[in-house]
């Protein structure tokens, strides 16, 4: 009898039927054993931020204020200028050169190129505002929108500042319903799409409302370094705009240096609760489109971000709806904000890794929704296989408190975050350690604020959702109250960064939809 099931099962193996999918375990079917991938990470910033091809003598040069005539200085509309600009960018790559001086552009309309070759802007302490203050009937005013052809060489701009509002003081967190919130236009920086190659270096961003300051889809390979902004985010009656940089939809492999950010967001002088929205957000927002042929479907995206600092912002980090692999990497970055990392629909494997952050984390939150440092939400790993891994090492997070307002969950939310801290300093805590999540800490101290609930005890037993897989785990850890103080020791070594590892995400039948982030209690 043996024999015969044995060489059944050999017949089926032989012609590979679906019937044998049945006795296969779920994890062998959806996360196949690989192993993953690191490189050495970079002491320095990138040494170069040329585009060869679009650096090269073939790019025609071209000056706005002697070639183009435009006046700097004088509160006249400029937008001419720069249109003539773009449309000489259609027929040939171009070098535009603006000199020094501030340049008014028409807040009417978005100046706009399409089927770019090539624009490389290279400005000397160039100054771009809207000829009119934000009162204008556009919704969404974007600096320049450049559309790029499909054959071209790349985006370059450096040396520009972008002033979103000539009368700052007076036309911010002034409105006083939501109606009038979306009656307000909103002041954006560039938008850019199809460029595979860009940079932006040496550029600020200020007096914005919106945020946005950079909006690219459709790339592959982006580098961001000295860049300066400066009050830009949303108001205090949504509190749901203000975006410093957006990356779109995008199909093959990309990879983003984000390097030298820094990125202030706007406060309210009415309400210190309602800050900017996001620091980076990475969102594939085609893949949520009903109409499969819409979709860019990414592969592998590689994110380092490092140097930099985000404060005052509800999420430092956002990753939404992305097709395939994302890889994260920070190193050395500064934030005061809610949340530090969300990810919420990632179809393929996600690995994010941070070293030597250092984070205050508020008490504040968008429509009363507070989560941990990290927060998933609708992965595909719905449960905690460590198929996507978060991992922090050498960092300290203080809490902040505002009278009877706290953070109310210290490091990890969400059914899929199995996030390990390796030498991290937990200062001030004021609540659970972990709910609806796994969290293991590594040579690490944890000081809980003197007037918290919770005890050394009490943090090991956090309200879990999938009590079988879930857990808060100590090793090596000290747990202490104030004011009793301690340092974790000194990490050995700085941390790998994570590259694309081979593995192939599945293929997606059906859209992804946006995120719908759940408060604490949920």
């Amino acid at each position: 009898m043996k024999t015969f099931i044995l060489s059944i099962v050999m017949i089926l193996t032989a012609f590979q039927l679906p019937f044998l999918d049945f006795f296969k375990k779920e994890e062998d079917l959806v996360y196949p054993t690989h192993e993953d991938a690191y490189v050495e990470p970079r002491d320095e910033a990138v040494e170069s931020l040329d585009i060869p091809a679009l650096e090269s003598s073939r790019t025609r040069e071209v000056n706005l204020v002697d070639d183009l005539h435009a006046t700097p200085n004088d509160t006249v509309d400029d937008s001419p200028a720069f249109e003539e600009a773009l449309r000489m960018a259609a027929t040939e790559p171009i070098k535009l050169v603006i000199p020094t001086g501030e340049y008014y552009l028409d807040a009417k309309y978005v100046i706009e190129g399409r089927e770019l070759k090539g624009l490389h802007i290279e400005g000397d302490d160039a100054v771009l505002k809207p000829l009119h203050p934000q009162i204008a009937p556009m919704n969404e005013h974007f600096v320049l929108a450049l559309r790029m052809a499909e054959d071209n060489v790349g985006v370059k701009i450096e040396g520009v500042t972008v002033d979103g509002s000539r009368n700052p003081q007076d036309l911010y967190f002034t409105m006083q319903t939501p109606e009038d919130v979306y009656d307000t236009p909103l002041q954006r920086g560039f938008y850019i799409d199809g460029a595979k190659d860009i940079v932006v270096t040496d550029t600020a961003f200020k007096h914005m409302y919106g945020g946005y300051t950079l909006s690219i889809h459709d790339y592959e390979n982006v580098d961001l370094q000295h860049i300066q902004i400066d009050d830009v985010g949303g108001d205090d009656i949504t509190d749901s705009f203000g975006m410093a940089f957006y990356f779109g939809g995008h199909d093959t492999d990309a990879v983003i240096n984000i390097d030298d950010v820094i990125a202030n967001g706007k406060v309210s002088p009415r309400d210190p609760s309602y800050t900017a929205w996001i620091g980076v957000v990475l969102e594939n927002g085609t893949i949520q489109d009903k109409n499969v042929d819409n979709w860019l479907v990414d592969q592998n995206t590689t994110v380092n971000v490092t140097n930099s600092t985000f404060l005052d912002y509800e999420t430092t980090f956002h990753v939404e709806s992305m097709a395939g692999n994302v890889y994260w990497n920070t190193d050395n970055v500064k934030t005061r904000a809610k949340d530090y990392f969300i990810a919420a629909g990632v179809n393929g494997e996600l690995k994010e890794r941070t070293y030597n952050l250092d984070m205050e984390m508020t008490p504040y939150g968008r429509n009363g929704i507070i989560h941990g440092l990290y927060y998933t939400e609708k992965e595909r790993d719905d449960n905690i296989t460590g198929f996507n891994r978060f991992d922090m090492y050498q960092s300290t997070i203080k809490y902040l408190t505002d009278g009877d307002k706290y953070v109310p969950i210290g490091s990890s939310y969400g059914d899929s975050v199995a996030a390990t801290y390796h030498n991290v300093l937990f200062n001030q805590l004021p609540s659970k350690l972990v709910t609806n999540a796994t969290g293991i800490f590594k040579d690490s101290v944890i000081i809980i604020k003197q007037d918290s609930l919770e005890t050394p005890d009490s943090l090991l037993q956090g309200p879990f959702s999938e009590p079988s897989n879930q857990t808060v785990k100590m090793e090596n850890t000290t747990v202490i109250r104030e004011p009793e103080t301690a340092m974790p020791p000194p990490l050995a070594e700085k941390p790998k960064w994570y590259v694309p590892s081979g593995y192939q995400a599945p293929e997606m039948a059906e859209p992804i939809a946006p995120a719908e982030l759940h408060s604490a209690n949920e």
